[in-house]
């Protein structure tokens, strides 16, 4: 059997994945956070919208399991401290999203300021 030997072409998915990596590298040389740069790509990504909707809907899980606790006749003090641990899961919940956000912002200001300046 005779083998392809030709060369291994670039797949447009390679190709925005290299410019993608250049695009990453120019907002770095122009001063972004290369954390930044990288939790700022997540928000072009598809999979992040559907994320964010994943922790919404999580939570909307943690204030449903909250009501059903006041509902089922909890304590004052089971129905504080349940409370107490909803906020903080979600304020968690909310500073995975704050942080990419952040991070998006933080990218344009730079990507802005580089503009400027040439």
């Amino acid at each position: 059997m005779a083998r392809n030997l030709s060369a291994i072409k670039p797949s447009q998915g390679m190709a925005h994945l290299w410019l993608r990596q250049e695009k990453k590298a120019e907002q770095v040389q122009k001063g972004a956070d290369p954390e930044d740069v990288e939790l700022a790509a997540l928000d072009e990504h598809p999979g992040w919208a559907v994320m964010k909707e994943h922790i919404a809907k999580l939570k909307d899980g943690i204030d449903q399991k909250l009501s059903e606790g006041v509902t089922s006749g909890q304590t004052a003090e089971e129905i504080g401290k349940s409370t107490i641990l909803a906020v903080m899961a979600k304020q968690l919940l909310d500073s995975i999203v704050n942080k990419v956000d952040d991070a998006v912002l933080a990218v344009e200001e730079f990507k802005h300021e580089g503009n400027k300046q040439i």
